[in-house]
């Protein structure tokens, strides 16, 4: 089947989170990177798929001085 990949990609200095999804031959199905609420890095803590078929991915935002939070998201196949 399908595997999910996480990780990040750098804009300028801000990491923003990036989802791929890659079929049995490792070619690439689709790809998102996730824009943060905030201007500060954003980090990917986890990505699973659904029993629905959408993925849901979890991770911090950090925006500076006591700027910390949780975000939670969930996205179309």
């Amino acid at each position: 089947g399908d595997v999910l990949v996480g990780g990040s990609t750098v804009d300028v200095t801000v990491t923003r989170p990036r989802i791929q999804r890659l079929d049995e031959a490792g070619d690439e199905r689709w790809s998102t990177t996730i824009q943060g609420a905030g201007t500060g890095t954003s980090q990917l803590r986890c990505v699973r798929p659904a029993p629905d078929g959408t993925i849901v991915a979890a991770g911090g935002l950090d925006n500076g001085v006591d700027g910390r939070d949780v975000w939670v998201g969930r996205l179309s196949p």
